[in-house]
C-alpha cells in the first residue's frame, strides 16, 4: 500500500491526495521506504458519542443551550 501511495504523490506532484488510517502499531520490519516528504502524521481524534452509536442523539446540547 505505501509504495503504491508513493509512486501515485511522485507522479502527481500534489499535496494531500490521501488519507491513510492506520493503528498506532508500526511494524518497523515491513516498511520499505521511510515516507520523507510525503507521509506525514496527524491526530484522529474520537467520533462522537452519535457516530459511534453510544447514543440516540434525542438530546442535542444545542437544544439545552436555547
Amino acid at each position: 500500500m505505501w509504495d503504491a501511495v508513493r509512486n501515485a504523490v511522485d507522479e502527481r506532484g500534489l499535496k494531500g491526495q490521501f488519507i491513510l488510517t492506520e493503528s498506532t502499531i508500526i511494524d518497523d520490519t515491513e516498511i520499505m521506504h521511510t515516507g520523507t516528504g510525503r507521509i506525514s502524521k496527524m491526530s484522529m481524534y474520537p467520533m462522537s458519542l452519535y457516530e459511534s452509536e453510544e447514543s440516540n442523539g434525542k438530546i442535542s446540547l444545542k437544544e439545552l443551550l436555547i
